[in-house]
């Protein structure tokens, strides 16, 4: 019988990038000028277009950059949405 392996919050590891991947793939897509217009027109239907957990989705609202890390972002593509927000002035 295999094991799952439980996540250690702040480690980056084969665990966190499948429990994130619909988050930091949301967040990828932060890299097109495109996206971050849409992203910032509609916030919440934007995180409907990726299967993202409740925590996950009230994070990328938030733009709590722990809380991000916390519920499976990396902390590059984390840092591409921090910088949307940034760049609107909503942080």
């Amino acid at each position: 019988m295999v094991q799952e392996k439980k996540r250690t919050k702040g480690i980056f590891d084969g665990v966190a990038a499948r429990e994130g991947y619909a988050l930091n793939k949301l967040m990828f897509s932060l890299n097109s000028e495109q996206n971050r217009k849409e992203f910032l027109k509609n916030r919440e239907a934007y995180c409907d277009q990726y299967a993202l957990t409740n925590e996950q989705r009230e994070a990328v609202l938030s733009g709590d950059r722990v809380r991000l890390v916390d519920v499976g972002a990396n902390m590059y593509f984390g840092i591409k949405l921090v910088r949307t927000y940034r760049r609107a002035n909503m942080l």
